[in-house]
C-alpha cells in the first residue's frame, strides 16, 4: 500500500475541530475493525499517528481523541488550544472502544 510516510519514517497529525466524536479504522481484507467514540465537546481534536518502522522498527497506526493539537503542553498552551484544569481540580471524560469483525 502506498503511503506519504517513507519507510523508516513516522508522522503525527491532528484534525480539529471535530464535530463528531467518532473515528474508526478497518481492515477490508479481514473485516476487523476498531472504533472510538467520545464527546467532541470534551475532546475536539483527533490525533493520527503513523509509523513505518520509524519508532523502534514498529509499523502501526493510532487514533487518539485529544483536547489539543500538539503533544507538548507548551506548544498547545502557546496556541491557546488545550484543555484547562484548575489547580487541585480534575476533569473526567469517557471513550468507548469497540473491537469487532464482520
Amino acid at each position: 500500500m502506498a503511503s506519504a510516510i517513507p519507510e523508516n519514517g513516522s508522522a503525527k497529525v491532528y484534525a480539529a475541530p471535530v464535530s463528531e466524536g467518532f473515528a474508526a479504522i478497518g481492515n477490508p481484507t479481514t473485516g476487523d475493525r476498531l472504533e472510538f467514540e467520545w464527546d467532541p465537546v470534551a475532546n475536539d481534536t483527533l490525533g493520527l499517528w503513523l509509523t513505518r518502522g520509524g519508532w523502534h522498527g514498529h509499523h502501526h497506526f493510532a487514533l487518539e481523541p485529544a483536547n489539543a493539537g500538539a503533544d507538548a503542553l507548551t506548544q498547545a498552551a502557546g496556541r491557546k488550544g488545550c484543555g484547562m484544569v484548575a489547580a487541585a481540580g480534575f476533569v473526567t471524560w469517557q471513550i468507548r472502544v469497540r473491537v469487532g469483525s464482520r
